[in-house]
């Protein structure tokens, strides 16, 4: 039987091929649409599933036990779209600079990053299925974004100026892992960004960044929350 290394794992090449062979399989079924937003005169393309239910439906089947499969990255959240405005509103900081963005997801903020001249994006996400997603949305905008898979229980041992992310609190059990990710990843000086819809878990959340040394400010925009340890320039 033949095997392929992962890091200190070894797995059947048979399971690989079938699991490439199911996320092709599942990428060919969905139907996309293309639309075009404007971020603060940034005009921007995104491919979105059109029919949400059937993506979900191809989880339900083949991962019915497994939560973690849900696929959050297809939809459009306007937490990100928030982010999206932030960055383009604070363009002079992300030019030129290394910037990594969690719970890519559609990847509309790294999208964004890369058209306003950051010098490197890379777009992460824990999902498996998400490259697809991210390789599509750079490709309608002829940008050049890096992907990462990424467990927060398992920071890379990787630094980056700017980390940036949306919606990332929707479980509780996410706040200590994402705390320590982030800081185990910014470096030093380094700026993060998040938006957030205001799920219950926010105020923890800045509690334990401040624990580490990075004190959040705060701002509404769109009833979203807008949080930083840099003074952002607010749409």
């Amino acid at each position: 039987m033949r095997f392929l290394v992962f890091g200190n794992y070894k797995i059947p090449a048979v399971l690989i091929c079938e699991n490439l062979w199911r996320i092709k399989k599942m990428i060919d079924n969905c139907e996309y649409e293309i639309v075009e937003k404007d971020y603060n005169g940034l005009l921007v393309k995104l491919a979105i599933v059109k029919d949400f239910d059937t993506l979900l439906d191809h989880y339900v089947e083949h991962e019915p036990d497994d939560t973690d499969m849900i696929p959050y990255y297809a939809a459009l959240w306007s937490s990100a779209e928030t982010l999206a405005k932030v960055l383009v509103s604070n363009r002079k900081l992300i030019a030129g600079k290394k910037v990594l963005e969690l719970g890519a997801g559609l990847a509309l903020p790294s999208v964004v990053c890369s058209m306003i001249d950051a010098k490197q994006v890379v777009a992460s996400d824990f999902h498996p299925d998400n490259k697809h997603q991210v390789d599509r949305n750079a490709e309608l905008n002829s940008v050049s974004i890096d992907y990462m898979q990424l467990d927060w229980t398992h920071p890379k041992n990787e630094k980056f100026d700017i980390i940036v992310g949306s919606d990332l609190l929707y479980e509780g059990k996410s706040v200590n892992i994402l705390v320590k990710c982030v800081k185990n990843m910014l470096g030093d000086d380094g700026v993060f960004i998040l938006t957030d819809p205001g799920r219950d878990h926010i105020q923890n959340a800045v509690d334990k960044f401040a624990e580490v040394g990075i004190k959040l400010e705060l701002w509404i925009e769109d009833e979203i929350l807008i949080l930083s340890n840099y003074d952002l320039n607010i749409m």
